[in-house]
């Protein structure tokens, strides 16, 4: 279980670009330019909020509770769409906790959540394209240490 950002982009907005290689790459160096905050909607859990630290090498470190993270990311744009698809790889966990009590798994299909520019600096983090199914928003944050 990871809430994805996650998270994750102050980006600029993409609907017109999502489909362009540069608009990509543009999207990309904003994502590991700064460290973002994650705080999950307060209906759901309030008290869960989660740090990222994406690189420009593709490495994303996530901080969640006790859990630290290092996952493989890449952003792909949605054809016809203003959402962009981030796609996540677990590469290594120190095996305790997240902030919702959870250990997230190794190995198997990348995570896949989908990322809606909010308009205001943040971004809607959301399970399908649809925005009723956003759960999060992700926000740039000061950096804090990583694994």
């Amino acid at each position: 279980m990871r809430w994805w950002l996650f998270l994750i982009l102050a980006f600029h907005p993409i609907s017109a670009q999502a489909d362009s290689q540069a608009s990509l790459v543009a999207l990309e160096q904003r994502l590991s330019a700064v460290s973002w905050h994650l705080a999950i909607d307060a209906e759901i859990e309030p008290a869960c909020q989660e740090h990222y630290a994406f690189t420009p090498e593709g490495i994303l470190f996530i901080t969640s509770g006790a859990e630290r993270l290092a996952t493989q990311w890449q952003v792909r744009p949605i054809e016809d769409s203003d959402v962009v698809s981030l796609h996540l790889d677990h590469l290594s966990s120190n095996g305790a906790p997240d902030c919702l009590g959870n250990r997230t798994p190794l190995g198997g299909p990348p995570y896949v959540r989908y990322l809606q520019d909010t308009g205001e600096g943040g971004v809607r983090l959301c399970w399908r394209e649809s925005k009723s199914s956003c759960f999060a928003t992700v926000i740039p944050a000061a950096p804090e240490p990583t694994i």
